[in-house]
């Protein structure tokens, strides 16, 4: 059962539980000692809307509500940069509500070339966050090669350029390894304090009585500081310490993210017997930050139009995207393969481009602001001569 807005406290709470501090931090920003810290009892100075603002209780049956989320389809550019092997579709086979909860469903099946299928749900184009409390509760699965995950990018974030990222920020709510189903992760990305280069800021947290049970995962976010909390238990908090963007782009207005992968970097080998695995999500709830902080989200201009915007060619033939119309005093850029490939209103693929399907996307990049305007996606298939 489901209820909103109820809390109750109960003494000892760790040891109910089960939670325990580990790895507490890196990057010098230490998470609280679960036993001993007593400053989350200090009277803060922000406060969030006591009402729900904005969430799903996923009360209803079917596909998820299209009004709040869309979902991703495809293995994105290397595996959505982190070499993940499975397919994401659009089917109710890998995303479904049912039975009150939200169902991504990991499955091992072929599937446009792909040895595995799932789900991954986002807000981007429906609405965008900054600031505020998210409480999230859900059950992950914990089977080798899961790597459930709640995050949420920065506005700045292009799924065509791989390059985007970490500047644009990331904000990890939790990711798991399904090879070590016992430690959550808590993390943030940003230009500055990232894993790539060699700064990462997390922290990890042991729920060994916990794993593969309902959970609630939560993180406050405000102005100074992002706090995650594991069943209302404090397990990590980064602070902007002031350093600029690179070091706190959490200013930005952000997306949210519910993903289900299959292998890839993070997580290693996929117990592929255990498939089909799910990951339940009873609810998302989010909070406004009261107060009137921040800044309004960036306003793009208008996504550039194309003549044709998916097309097929034989090998041997050359064929030119060329663009119809665009904003004026708009540069228009060219992706593929995850990267920058070509500035210009038209691209040409040449007559020797080999067999096969290629997506890309291209943007209108404003020459005085330099902010790009939502991508168009494109596509073309490269067939045989007759």
């Amino acid at each position: 059962m489901k209820h909103l807005l109820l809390k109750t406290l109960m003494p000892c709470v760790c040891c109910i539980i089960g939670l325990t501090s580990l790895s507490v931090a890196y990057a010098g920003f230490f998470g609280p000692d679960l036993n001993g810290d007593r400053s989350v009892l200090s009277i803060e100075k922000y406060r969030f809307n006591p009402a729900i603002s904005w969430g799903d209780e996923f009360n209803y049956t079917g596909a998820p509500d299209s009004a709040k989320w869309g979902l991703d389809e495809g293995n994105g550019y290397y595996g959505w940069g982190n070499k993940e092997q499975q397919y994401y579709t659009r089917r109710i086979d890998n995303a479904v509500v049912k039975g009150n909860t939200l169902q991504i469903i990991a499955r091992a099946e072929a599937f446009h070339g792909f040895q595995f299928t799932s789900a991954k749900l986002n807000t981007l184009d429906k609405r965008m966050f900054q600031y505020g409390r998210f409480e999230i509760r859900a059950k992950l699965p914990v089977s080798g090669g899961m790597w459930p995950a709640i995050f949420m990018f920065g506005e700045d974030h292009q799924w065509y350029n791989l390059q985007s990222w970490p500047d644009c920020g990331e904000i990890d709510l939790i990711e798991l390894n399904g090879n070590a189903p016992h430690l959550i992760h808590n993390h943030i990305h940003s230009g500055y304090f990232n894993y790539a280069r060699g700064r990462p800021a997390g922290h990890q947290t042991s729920v060994s009585g916990n794993a593969g049970k309902f959970n609630i995962y939560r993180i406050d976010w405000t102005p100074d500081y992002i706090r995650w909390f594991i069943n209302d238990v404090q397990s990590f908090e980064f602070k902007n310490d002031g350093g600029g963007h690179s070091h706190w782009p959490f200013d930005d207005w952000f997306n949210l993210v519910l993903a289900l992968s299959v292998g890839g970097n993070f997580v290693g080998t996929i117990d592929q017997s255990a498939l089909p695995q799910t990951y339940e999500i009873d609810y998302v709830r989010y909070y406004k930050l009261l107060g009137g902080y921040g800044k309004p989200p960036k306003i793009r201009p208008a996504a550039p139009v194309l003549a044709v915007k998916h097309a097929m060619k034989r090998k041997g033939e050359s064929f030119t995207f060329a663009i119809k119309s665009k904003p004026s005093k708009s540069t228009i850029k060219w992706y593929a393969n995850g990267g920058f490939i070509a500035s210009g209103d038209a691209v040409t693929l040449p007559p020797a481009t080999p067999l096969g399907i290629y997506t890309g996307a291209v943007t209108a990049v404003d020459k005085t602001t330099g902010i790009s305007s939502k991508a168009v996606a494109i596509s073309i298939k490269v067939v045989a001569e007759p």
